[in-house]
């Protein structure tokens, strides 16, 4: 069986930005998405403040 690779991508919150909760849930649900497909076996890179 062949399974595809997977990059999941988040952002990083903006440097004159105030920090807010916001912030937290969109790294935090990328790092859970990638965990999962980690656990079920597939090729997974998960990148974070890239351009």
């Amino acid at each position: 069986m062949v399974l595809k690779k997977w990059i999941v991508g988040s952002a990083w919150p903006y440097v004159h930005a105030i920090p807010h909760l916001g912030n937290l849930l969109c790294i935090m649900a990328a790092d859970a998405y990638a965990r999962f497909f980690k656990l079920t076996g597939r090729d997974v890179v998960l990148v974070s403040g890239s351009d």
